[in-house]
């Protein structure tokens, strides 16, 4: 344990301690992390979605090692779940990581329009029958990344 409190970035650590992870996942994770440039970001995001997860029922360590994976993949898309807009449709519709990272990619890419397009999306997304929900989510996010606009 010593060695690991002196490795460790103390916010891994405090993170690890809270959700009673291992020492060696601890250190998978603070290595993981160092490649990263949001590193703040990215401990309040983990954060946010163990507690998220957690609160569902599922283990905490199956949760981290699954963020560890994407963080890896450069899949994880840390500061931009601090958006509480994002945050809020991702909760509102429940988004796999796979739609989430689609949704934040096409956002990112039209920066200016963020707002009303998320607005957009929850709109159409609102009145659609949920087993279609996710299916259509990414059909409009395809059609505002090729026409700029959401099809009708």
């Amino acid at each position: 344990p010593r060695f690991v409190e002196s490795t460790v970035d103390h916010r891994v650590r405090a993170l690890c301690k809270e959700f009673s992870i291992d020492d060696q996942t601890c250190r998978t994770l603070n290595d993981a992390l160092r490649t990263r440039e949001e590193f703040d970001d990215d401990i309040q995001a983990l954060h946010m979605v163990l507690q998220r997860e957690v609160g569902k029922g599922k283990k905490p360590l199956e949760v981290l090692l699954m963020q560890i994976r994407a963080i890896k993949a450069n899949r994880f898309p840390g500061k931009e779940l601090l958006d509480k807009d994002i945050w809020a449709f991702l909760e509102k519709y429940n988004l796999d990581d796979r739609v989430l990272l689609r949704l934040i990619d096409t956002l990112n890419s039209r920066r200016a329009t963020k707002k009303q397009d998320l607005k957009a999306l929850d709109d159409r997304l609102s009145n659609a029958e949920q087993p279609t929900g996710l299916g259509l989510l990414v059909r409009l996010l395809e059609g505002l990344q090729e026409t700029g606009r959401l099809p009708s």
